[in-house]
């Protein structure tokens, strides 16, 4: 059964600021690892997050395993969101 993927509002923002070519791919990526998630995910090391890599871009997610709930919190341009 695939996760159910949930944009917050954070990331909703996020996706507005981008062009419509970058936007159109990370939504494509993230629907397609919705039957797999963890085959294209790493963990962040840090906090208890994982990271999506599209490109340029990386895409913040929170798993919810019980749930099925694939939750985006936040993504953007590799060199912005790491500092």
């Amino acid at each position: 059964m695939p996760y159910e993927v949930v944009w917050t509002r954070r990331a909703q923002r996020s996706l507005s600021s981008l062009d419509k070519v970058a936007v159109s791919r990370i939504i494509r990526k993230v629907e397609e690892i919705r039957d797999s998630p963890h085959l294209f995910l790493d963990r962040l090391v840090s906090v208890k997050i994982w990271k999506l890599r599209v490109g340029d871009y990386r895409v913040f997610i929170d798993l919810d395993e019980a749930g099925k709930k694939l939750y985006v919190i936040d993504l953007g341009r590799r060199k912005k969101v790491y500092k």
